[in-house]
């Protein structure tokens, strides 16, 4: 497999399809670059499935005790898309298709960065109305007592959102090029 995991001889497929979605989603990632952290974050359209596998989390991780429970919110939020870009990329060796999931994981990453932001302030409005009291991230830290450290640990997510996201967004182009080189080889 050479460095890039780019596809396979046997798996290239060009669409201009697949073009124009990437545009639509870098013209829809620039809203994240530009946006900073604030609650705009949660009016991204996307927000709403996150927040469904980030309620889920907490479910999911009952069984391992309080912190665990808090923490799985926005545990399950990433393990959701990295466990499908290690299915794309691994198991059916779709490098295009895991490029779009480790875009979305570094999107999740834009609701957790906003989330730790607000630890020490607890002003986000919480879903049903909760009390500043269910703030997992306020609470996350006021456990481990790092909440001194919340901007921190903001700037660690912040800054590794974007990473993953221009990441993704460049190797999704180079997959896209990539496929269309290999299907007109006398560009």
């Amino acid at each position: 497999m050479n460095p890039l995991f780019l596809p396979s001889w046997d798996k290239v497929q060009f669409s201009l399809l697949r073009l124009i979605f990437w545009i639509c989603i870098v013209l829809y990632s620039l809203q994240f670059y530009t946006l900073g952290v604030n609650d705009a974050v949660m009016d991204a359209w996307i927000h709403g499935p996150n927040l469904i596998f980030h309620e889920a989390g907490h479910i999911l991780f009952m069984p391992f005790g309080e912190f665990m429970t808090i923490l799985g919110g926005s545990l399950m939020q990433l393990i959701v898309p990295a466990v499908i870009v290690y299915v794309f990329l691994v198991r059916e060796s779709d490098p295009y298709a895991a490029s779009i999931w480790l875009w979305w994981l570094g999107q999740n990453l834009t609701d957790v960065a906003l989330y730790i932001s607000d630890a020490s302030a607890r002003a986000l409005p919480l879903i049903g109305g909760m009390s500043e009291e269910a703030h997992d991230w306020g609470n996350l830290l006021t456990m481990l007592d790092l909440l001194e450290y919340d901007h921190t640990f903001w700037l660690i997510t912040h800054y590794a959102w974007l990473l993953l996201m221009t990441l993704a967004l460049w190797w999704w182009a180079m997959t896209i090029i990539y496929t269309y080189v290999h299907r007109n080889p006398n560009i």
